[in-house]
Parts: C-alpha cells; sequence; structure tokens
C-alpha cells in the first residue's frame, strides 16, 4: 500500500472518503462555463433538498482553466474570460451555499519561462485555496508533463495551497511527479477510465452494459493478507452512457473499492430517470453515514462472490459481492471474523440493502447465514448488533425514497409483502409504519427461452433480415439514446441540465444525431467525424440508411452536405457516391440514378470541433445537394454504401 501522511498529501489511508462529482464527458477538453456549471450546481442543489443527498466536491475536468495540448491557463486571457467572465467568485460561493466545494483538472506546470509567469501560475493556483478553499487538484498528461526542473516548485506550491485547503487532495494520472510526487494523494488505479462502451466495456454476455463490474478486481497489495488500497482512484462511475443498472456499479465503487473519493460519479446524472434519483440519493446517505468505519475493509473468499469485500467495525460490516451469471447463486455468509465482527454476546442482524431492501434475519455470533444473488446484479448486506444497524423496515422488500438524515425511512417503494402491519426497527426498537396489501413487484431471475442454431447458407431472407437489424439501429450519440430511454422529466432542475448539455456548441459541430439532417436547421448536420476521427471509424466505408416512416412516392432522394474549400485533419475532401438503392419494404431493393451534384451555396461557414483541443473553428466552404434519382418511385427505405458526411438534410423530393 502507499504509505503517505495526511500532513503532506491531503489524506492518507484511514481518511474517510469524499463524495464526488466531476464534469468530463459533461463537457469534453473546451471546458464548461459558468452558466452551465451553475445550472448544474442547481441539479445538486435539488438532489440535496429532495433527498438529502450531498456531493462534497464539484470537480471542473479539462479545458475549465488548463487544456489539451500544453494549453495553459492564462486568468486575463479571452478563453477563460469567455467562459468565466466573473472568474470563479460566484460559482465557489453557489456552491459553498449547498455545501460543496470546488475541484479543478489541470497539468502540474504551466509556470512558464520567466521569473513573471511562473509567479502568474503560482499565485493563480494558491489563490484557488486562499480565497476559495478549493478541494482538489487532478493533473492529467492530457495537458502536459512536469518538468523536472520545475517539479520543487511544484511541491511548493502544494505545500503552501495545504496552507488553506490542509485536507486538499491531489489525483495524479499518470505522470512522473520526482519530489513532488510525495504531495500527491492519488494514483489512477488500473490507468483506466470508466465512460461505458468507450473505455469499459464487458467482457462476458450480460443482462446489461455494466458487467465489468464483476472483472474489475481490487486494488490489493501483494501482502498477506492483502490490504486494500484507498489512496487511489478508480476514475468513479460514468452516467451518461447506458446508464442502467449505474446503481449496482456504484455500490462495488463506494462500499467495495471505497477509495479516498467515494461515492464518485461524473458525466450527466441528470439523464437518469426520475424513479432512479432515489436509488442514486441512497447509496450516497448510506455511505456519508457510515464512511468513518468503511475505511476498514478485508477481502472475502471467492466462495462470497466475485471482487467481495467486508468493510466496517468489529461491531458494524457491509459486505459488497455479487453475481455475474444468468441464473441465481446461493453463498455463505459467516457472522463471525469471516466477515470482521468480533465475538459478542448481543444479537446480530443481517440486512440486506441493495439492489432491494429486506431484513434476512437475526442470528448469534458464529452464525452461518446463506443469502441469494440475483443474476448480473450488485449486492450489499449489513452485518451489526441489533441496536447499531441502519433502520429498516419488517414484513417486506423495499426500496427506500426518502429519508431522515439518521436513515429513518420517510417513503418507501414496497416490492413484496404478504400483507399486513409493516413495523419500522431503529436502534432496535420497533414501530409501527403502515399497513399495506399483498403485493410482488419483485425482480424475477432471466428465462431461457432457447439456444441459437446456425441458420442456412441459403437463408432466402438472410438480406431482408440483416436490413431489418440495421434499419432498427442508429448512429446517434450514446447521450441522446439515453434521454430516449429515461423520457421526459417533470423536475425543472433535470430538465435545465439536459437542455444545457445539449445546446452545448461542441455537441452540435460533431454531428451527433440523425435527427439534426432533418430538422430544418442551418446550424445542425449529422455525422461531422465518423469518416476522420482516430484515422476513420467506419466499417467498410459505413452505409447511410434512411426511413421515411412509410411507403411514399417520390422523384428522387437528395442529400445537402458541406464540402470544404481546404480540407483540414477533421474534414477530409467530400466523396459522393455513384449510386444508391431504395426499397419499400426490404425484401426487393432497386438501384437509383447516377448522383446529380448541385451547388447550393458558396462561401457557407461551417463550425468544426477541432481533434483533442474540442475548440471550434469555422471553415469555408460550400453546400452541395447530391441528388440520387429512384427508378422505383415507392420507396420507403434508401441505403448509400460509403456515404458522404455532414449532412445538413436528407429529403425526399416529388413533382421535381
Amino acid at each position: 500500500m502507499v504509505s503517505k501522511n495526511a500532513a503532506e498529501a491531503g489524506a492518507d489511508q484511514r481518511t474517510p472518503s469524499v463524495p464526488q462529482y466531476f464534469s468530463w464527458i459533461n463537457s469534453t477538453n473546451e471546458g464548461s462555463c459558468e452558466q452551465q456549471t451553475l445550472t448544474n450546481l442547481a441539479f445538486f442543489e435539488w438532489l440535496k433538498k429532495t433527498y438529502g443527498m450531498q456531493i462534497r466536491i464539484y470537480a471542473w475536468d479539462a479545458g475549465n482553466f488548463d487544456g489539451a495540448g500544453n494549453g495553459y491557463g492564462d486568468p486575463e486571457g479571452a478563453k477563460f474570460r469567455s467562459q468565466y467572465p466573473r472568474g470563479y467568485a460566484p460559482i465557489v460561493e453557489k456552491a459553498a451555499s449547498i455545501g460543496i466545494r470546488m475541484g479543478l483538472w489541470g497539468s502540474p506546470d504551466g509556470f512558464g519561462d520567466t521569473p513573471e509567469e511562473e509567479k502568474k501560475r503560482y499565485d493563480f493556483m494558491t489563490d484557488l485555496c486562499r480565497r476559495y478553499r478549493f478541494a482538489l487538484f487532478k493533473v492529467d498528461g492530457v495537458c502536459g508533463t512536469l518538468r523536472p526542473e520545475k517539479a520543487a516548485l511544484y511541491a511548493q506550491m502544494l505545500r503552501e495551497c495545504r496552507k488553506y485547503s490542509p485536507d486538499l487532495i491531489v489525483l495524479n494520472h499518470r505522470l512522473e511527479l520526482y519530489e513532488a510526487e510525495k504531495y500527491v494523494t492519488t494514483f489512477l488505479w488500473q490507468g483506466a477510465e470508466t465512460y461505458v462502451d468507450v473505455f469499459s466495456g464487458n467482457a462476458h454476455t450480460s443482462m446489461h452494459h455494466r458487467g465489468f463490474i464483476f472483472d474489475r478486481g481490487l486494488p490489493a497489495d501483494g501482502s498477506e493478507p492483502p490490504q486494500l488500497e484507498r489512496l487511489a482512484e478508480d476514475h468513479g462511475v460514468c452516467i451518461s452512457s447506458s446508464v442502467a443498472y449505474f446503481e449496482d456499479d456504484l455500490i462495488y465503487q463506494a462500499f467495495g473499492r471505497c477509495m479516498i473519493l467515494a461515492p464518485e460519479i461524473y458525466g450527466n446524472p441528470w439523464f437518469l430517470r426520475d424513479d432512479e434519483y432515489p436509488r442514486l440519493a441512497r447509496v450516497f446517505n448510506l455511505h456519508r453515514r457510515y464512511a468513518p468505519i468503511l475505511v476498514d475493509g478485508m477481502i472475502l473468499p471467492a466462495s462470497c462472490g466475485p471482487n467481495a469485500v467486508s468493510r466496517g467495525s468489529a461491531s458494524h460490516r457491509f459486505v459488497t459481492t455479487g453475481n455475474n451469471t444468468w441464473t441465481p447463486q446461493e453463498i455463505e455468509l459467516g457472522l463471525d471474523g469471516r466477515t470482521g465482527i468480533a465475538p459478542a454476546d448481543s444479537e446480530l442482524v443481517l440486512v440486506q440493502r441493495h439492489p432491494t431492501e429486506k431484513l434476512i434475519g437475526r442470528f448469534a455470533y458464529g452464525d452461518t447465514a446463506r443469502v441469494t444473488l440475483m443474476p448480473h446484479r450488485a449486492h450489499l448486506f449489513e452485518i451489526a448488533a441489533a441496536g447499531e444497524a441502519d433502520p429498516y423496515l419488517e414484513n417486506c422488500e423495499y426500496e427506500t425514497l426518502r429519508e431522515d438524515e439518521e436513515g429513518y425511512p420517510q417513503d418507501v417503494r414496497i416490492v413484496y409483502t404478504q400483507g399486513g402491519e409493516i413495523s419500522v426497527r431503529r436502534k432496535g426498537e420497533a414501530k409501527p409504519f403502515r399497513t399495506e396489501a399483498p403485493a410482488d413487484r419483485r425482480e424475477f431471475a432471466p428465462v431461457f427461452l432457447g439456444s441459437s442454431a446456425p441458420a442456412p447458407e441459403q437463408l432466402q431472407r438472410r438480406e431482408q433480415l440483416y436490413e431489418a437489424a440495421q434499419f432498427g439501429l442508429d448512429n446517434d450519440s450514446l447521450e441522446s439514446r439515453e434521454i430516449r430511454r429515461s423520457g421526459s422529466t417533470s423536475v425543472p432542475e433535470v430538465r435545465a441540465a439536459r437542455e444545457a448539455f445539449f445546446a452545448q456548441a461542441t455537441y452540435r459541430a460533431r454531428g451527433c444525431e440523425g435527427a439534426f439532417a432533418f430538422d430544418g436547421r442551418p446550424d445542425t448536420f449529422f455525422d461531422g467525424q465518423s469518416r476522420t476521427l482516430c484515422g476513420g471509424i467506419r466499417l467498410d466505408g459505413g452505409c447511410l440508411r434512411v426511413d421515411f416512416g412509410e411507403v411514399l412516392e417520390g422523384d428522387a432522394v437528395e442529400i445537402v452536405c458541406f464540402e470544404a474549400g481546404s480540407p483540414t485533419a477533421e474534414v477530409a475532401e467530400q466523396i459522393y457516391p455513384a449510386a444508391g438503392s431504395s426499397s419499400a419494404d426490404l425484401a426487393r431493393w432497386t438501384g437509383t440514378g447516377a448522383v446529380e451534384k448541385t451547388v447550393l451555396q458558396e462561401g457557407f461557414s461551417a463550425p468544426v470541433a477541432r481533434f483533442s483541443i474540442h475548440s471550434i473553428y469555422q471553415l469555408e466552404g460550400r453546400l452541395v445537394a447530391a441528388r440520387y434519382p429512384l427508378a422505383d418511385p415507392r420507396i420507403r427505405y434508401f441505403r448509400l454504401p460509403r456515404p458522404m458526411d455532414r449532412i445538413y438534410a436528407v429529403r425526399l423530393l416529388a413533382d421535381g
């Protein structure tokens, strides 16, 4: 384990975790701005007022001072002033009003080459702690490395910062910091980011996109018995893409690994459904109450489940485990030293806290309890002396929707009960809670329907079936897909944070949604990066597929696209496929006539998101209409192999 002391590093192995949100993916390397940050803070204020959920750090990620590619910030520069015209003060003030301190991503360097530049950087960074009590700095190689000759200065700067923010956490993502390393709090565990289906993905089949949580392992050292590292960062739980079952991911992050930043989330938590916010808050609230004892953990045998950990005190433990199979699994939990409980004469209670909550039973010290784990779910169990357990309900299985500061349930959703009086037990004493009719809303295990078999090689409908599958997909951003999943919201703060995300100029400049080709706006387009990002990310050149929704009659399909006057790294020379094909039913396809090109507008200026830096520049060129005459006027489906990009409009033309 890393050996550091809190006086030098801001925390040590026994420092309780700090709950954090950081803004990566809510914005990218271009950074955020004052209004968007205030909008996001209003969302966290709503969570606190409604559910009692408290984050203690809101950390700006890239681009809010320093940027990618040695883009060191300048508090007097045009970029910073355009983002934060009043500086950081209004945001710090708003955050403080809801119990939050700010954090900042950047470089450990940026000290320039002259004494004046060095002093300017030094004063700005130390002022963040002296004036604003910043709680976190994250240093990252994306912005640049630390010059060895500046290491002593950086170390001095961190010592100065901690005069004003003694608990300042400094995250190191993949950098050599030389003599300053002793003043840094954490390293990036496994060097991995957790953007789901981008940087993290399943290595096996699962019923959701977060099956990787069972395979990630534990931050254990090589000692015997292994010790769990806490002065590390696991990049938190991404809530932006494939958000379903985020709460299972968070259970492993907060209660299993329980590093110095926990619970830790990032991205766009406003993409959750309205009914999912109580689940988010419940994890934060339960963890907050027991953070001081969760610093002590022990690894459990593999028979207890993947990455199973018990954390807590001698009389109060939380066991994190899970099931990465397709069938329910039964495990045994020892209510004694096997899970970290010290000998005692008092009765012990075992309560399941996740994925639903229910009393498993009351036991004597030394008993063994059998519990069932649901397929592809994380589980959290509380083992405690009867008088120490967090409040819980009896005679039902439930989800906590609202609770008071001490965890006393104020509103719950009953998942299962045989009916009758439900009582609440706190500190060993039971009181009536409410009476319920019988109900069963439990999640059941997946049902095996059968095995797949190879299709005949000469399957007559193979093209139709393939095209049906392809037309059922989209190439929209993962974020826009999540909004379709979550649906509309009744919460103004959630709605405002969503709108702020999708209104960003850099989001539109990437052409992230197919709908942009049909919205009639001159400032939106579809597909800004597939031909050029990372050398091109299309498979076999890609294929544009358009479903007009119903069978119509037309003369031609017209595609309006942008053609650069001078191609750049982000905008390649435009391509115009010779012909496409159309169909009314996906079974019979007819080729179109040869493409006919017409320049619609010369001198058209298009916004382009610059790779890595993510700033926007304007590129001059022209709008071109590529028309594909239809041989068969009846059309619903159109496909165009190896298509053009930067598509501003797709139209079905009839009668000229």
